[in-house]
């Protein structure tokens, strides 16, 4: 996938039920990019019976020397060809071999929302 990794949890105040079919996504750049998240391209989404994996990347850095204060989330509305139903919607960067695996924003697997919720 092209681009610098990225990380993504839900944007606040949504409610998301087994029948939704798009939410929006907190995305925020995993390198330094001197406190700039950038563009935010459509991202990777694989769909099988038990998850939704959605994947992202941003733009190419700023080619100049980065400093790394932390960047702002970017917004951006990801739709799905069907409805999360009883799947389990999980950040693809913090699957095992991911950018951010090891990362605070992975502590729980990457999993941003169960049927449960």
């Amino acid at each position: 996938m092209p681009g610098p990794a990225a990380t993504w949890d839900l944007a606040p105040g949504q409610r998301l039920a087994p029948s939704s079919t798009s939410f929006t996504a907190d995305v925020s750049r995993l390198a330094c990019n001197n406190g700039v998240t950038g563009e935010v391209a459509d991202p990777l989404v694989e769909i099988t019976t038990t998850r939704v994996v959605v994947t992202f990347s941003t733009v190419d850095p700023d080619p100049r020397a980065a400093t790394c204060p932390s960047n702002p989330p970017v917004q951006h509305e990801v739709r799905l060809d069907v409805p999360l139903k009883g799947r389990t919607l999980v950040d693809g960067r913090c699957l095992p071999g991911g950018a951010a695996e090891t990362t605070l924003m992975c502590d729980d697997g990457g999993v941003r929302w169960t049927p449960a919720d």
